[in-house]
């Protein structure tokens, strides 16, 4: 995975005050890439004339993301141009709450995308970064890898407030058996303690009890996982930010599905 910010030098700004503003960031980090940052391997097939919509495409299955600034973000297997999609499965929205300068984080490889932005704050600190309070707002989109063999419909697509275990807001794009129709869908931590007491801190000693993060659709079936993500076992062992864990480099980013807060651990390329 590659880790953009809004801190980055030559990072991208985003402004409520410039709806354009939010596709020049995921053009930014998805297609062009930014100071030293490459882009993830993504391409934008369309935009429209002033730069508020574009349709962005990834580079595993090939399907597409659209956006229209703040007011809506949509999937599709499919599009023909900048306003036809074909075969969706999904739909919400971003939000701005003001005018001026705003934080954001993606996290992406060429095949799935996490973005959040934070509405009401200005360029957030790297200890502020977190998914799913009420200041930000969560567009995740792309493949996941299929835990069964010829699965070639498991992407998924998640659009507004809380990145949370419930099904709201998660749609994959067909069922197992390949069935044109989109269906709903959560993601699993399997073996995960709800009540998240321990306190317990991550260190070269200290062990690190971590899951991957499934997705089950609401047919009962595990289709697939977020690839290099991991989440803890129990409640923020690690420092937010970069550091290094089982001798590799991961990012950790705090996140709040309904109920507390949790962590999730990106292994990045830069």
């Amino acid at each position: 995975m590659i880790v953009y910010k809004s801190t980055d030098i030559s990072a991208p700004v985003l402004t409520g005050a410039d709806t354009a503003s939010v596709i020049n960031v995921l053009r930014a980090c998805l297609v062009d890439g930014y100071g030293t940052r490459q882009g993830a391997g993504w391409t934008m097939p369309f935009v429209n004339g002033d730069g508020t919509k574009a349709s962005f495409k990834n580079g595993g299955s090939g399907f597409y993301l659209s956006v229209n600034g703040f007011t809506a973000t949509a999937a599709f297997e499919n599009m023909s141009d900048i306003n036809t999609g074909i075969n969706g499965f999904g739909s919400g929205q971003l939000r701005s709450y003001g005018n001026f300068v705003q934080g954001w984080i993606l996290i992406a490889n060429e095949r799935y995308m996490i973005f959040a932005n934070y509405p009401n704050q200005n360029l957030p600190v790297d200890t502020g970064y977190s998914f799913g309070n009420n200041s930000q707002y969560i567009l995740s989109f792309g493949d996941l890898t299929p835990v069964v063999r010829g699965d070639g419909f498991c992407s998924v697509f998640n659009s507004g407030l809380y990145f949370g275990q419930s099904a709201t807001g998660h749609y994959l794009s067909r069922k197992l058996n390949g069935d044109v129709g989109n269906v709903t869908a959560k993601y699993s931590i399997p073996y995960l303690d709800t009540k998240l007491a321990s306190t317990k801190l991550y260190s070269g000693e200290a062990d690190l009890l971590v899951s991957r993060i499934l997705y089950v659709d609401i047919n009962g079936d595990i289709r697939g996982f977020i690839e290099d993500c991991l989440v803890p076992l129990y409640k923020t062992p690690c420092p937010v930010g970069r550091q290094t864990i089982f001798d590799e480099s991961y990012e950790a980013v705090l996140f709040s599905p309904s109920g507390g807060v949790f962590q999730l651990l990106f292994k990045v390329a830069q």
